[in-house]
């Protein structure tokens, strides 16, 4: 009967342990930017970028564009291509999938110097939050607010083709 006791006050304590240390990891992200340059664009969301001569297949983390068939999806494929156009960038992972790096892009040169795309469709309404792939709380103010303004697909039909 004590070594039963003994095994139980055991396991509970190894679980305190877990879920004190569990508690105390920092989940923010400190994420590892690398050069990069946009080879093509698959749609609003899903990129291939050259980055150390390699290409890579990367998707914006916490934003979710239209995809093709959808609506919206050629002004959000056409706004991405001509931001993205002959501009130097920077590349985050946050998170994969196979091959697939779901990251965040940074512009390094520009008007658009240091913002990042995933905050920029979000907030201008060329794409919806995707809390699963989401590294920031804060990007779901964003759609809001491009919602709240009617801007890109949340413009008052007829404002957009919406196509």
């Amino acid at each position: 009967m004590r070594q039963i006791l003994l095994t139980v006050l055991s396991i509970v304590l190894l679980i305190i342990v877990i879920i004190g240390t569990i508690s105390t990891i920092d989940l923010t992200i400190d994420p590892k930017w690398r050069e990069c340059k946009v080879v093509s664009v698959w749609d609003g969301d899903h990129l291939t970028l050259k980055i150390d001569g390699k290409k890579v297949s990367a998707k914006l983390a916490g934003a979710d564009a239209p995809n093709a068939g959808q609506p919206f999806y050629r002004q959000s494929t056409a706004f991405v291509r001509n931001t993205t156009d002959s501009m130097l960038c920077q590349w985050a992972v946050v998170d994969r999938d196979g091959d697939t790096e779901y990251g965040i892009l940074r512009f390094d040169d520009g008007a658009r110097a240091g913002e990042e795309l995933n905050r920029i469709l979000l907030r201008e309404g060329y794409a919806w939050w995707d809390l699963d792939t989401s590294y920031d709380s804060s990007l779901e103010d964003l759609e809001l607010m491009a919602r709240d303004e009617g801007l890109g697909m949340w413009a008052p039909r007829g404002d957009s083709d919406g196509s």
